[in-house]
């Protein structure tokens, strides 16, 4: 089952997956081709690789492109210092190759560098500013470091540059959530249940958005991702907090027990259950 993380608990949908505008290196043929491949397990990606930067004689440009999909192993492995080095080297190899800054973004991203991964989309967006991914990866970037006006304005420009975009609906949603806009929010993450009616996370959203508007859509669209995920913590906890909200303390708290059953143990959950 598809769910996108909202950002609002802690943890977006960050950053730019190898793959849209950001071709892996092509070759035909042996050690080339298999680094090349996509498909194969990031371990053995990794080690074709390895073996091509070592064996194979390589032009300036085969060798950026290699050292990008060694990245993307080692940063599929959880190597995420290995994969920004990697793509540090493609970079000084290739400062064109504008899939190397968007991928050595998000190594910086999963390492906490958020100041030094802004600057990697900034110039990747300089050198391909019709790259939508770029601007998808430096929004979401944004919500990280807590700027949802500039998350929204960047998600916005990913929007116009492809509008089938999951990722970033969904993203701007949680940003005009932060800033209170929650007719913007609903919008946004309506879109992304129109195209996939089972993302949890989208329902639980617009949920939030709802909830000051419109408290009967907003208990529906809880209930619909409790529905989708009845295993997901967070959702319950959203839903007891939208609860108590709303004057229904026995319901809540039946949610809150629920959620901490689950495995959610943020404080404010903790203290509503032990004060029962």
């Amino acid at each position: 089952m598809t769910r996108m993380v909202a950002a609002i608990f802690g943890a977006a949908v960050l950053g730019l997956c190898f793959g849209a505008g950001e071709p892996r290196a092509q070759a035909q043929g042996g050690v080339l081709a298999g680094c090349a491949d996509a498909s194969l397990p990031p371990g053995d990606s990794l080690t074709l690789c390895q073996r091509a930067l070592r064996d194979v004689q390589l032009r300036p440009g085969q060798r950026a492109a290699v050292l990008v999909n060694l990245g993307v192993a080692q940063a599929a492995l959880g190597r995420h210092s290995d994969a920004e080095t990697s793509f540090g080297l493609a970079i000084a190899t290739d400062p064109d190759l504008v899939g190397a800054y968007g991928n050595r973004a998000r190594a910086r991203l999963a390492q906490g560098k958020y100041a030094e991964a802004l600057e990697d989309f900034d110039a990747g967006i300089a050198r391909s500013p019709a790259a939508a991914e770029l601007w998808l990866g430096r929004g979401a970037a944004h919500l990280r470091g807590s700027n949802p006006r500039a998350a929204v304005s960047d998600l916005t420009r990913a929007i116009q540059l492809d509008g089938g975009l999951d990722a970033a609906h969904f993203n701007r949603g949680v940003g005009y959530l932060l800033l209170g806009d929650g007719a913007a929010a609903a919008a946004d993450f309506s879109t992304v249940i129109a195209r996939n009616p089972t993302d949890a996370g989208a329902w639980l959203n617009r949920g939030r958005a709802r909830a000051a508007s419109d408290p009967r859509a907003a208990e529906a669209d809880f209930d619909r991702a409790i529905e989708l995920d009845p295993e997901w913590a967070r959702a319950w906890g959203a839903r007891g907090l939208f609860l108590e909200s709303q004057g229904r303390q026995e319901a809540a708290q039946r949610d809150f027990l629920r959620a901490y059953e689950l495995g959610e143990t943020a404080k404010w959950l903790r203290d509503r259950v032990e004060r029962r």
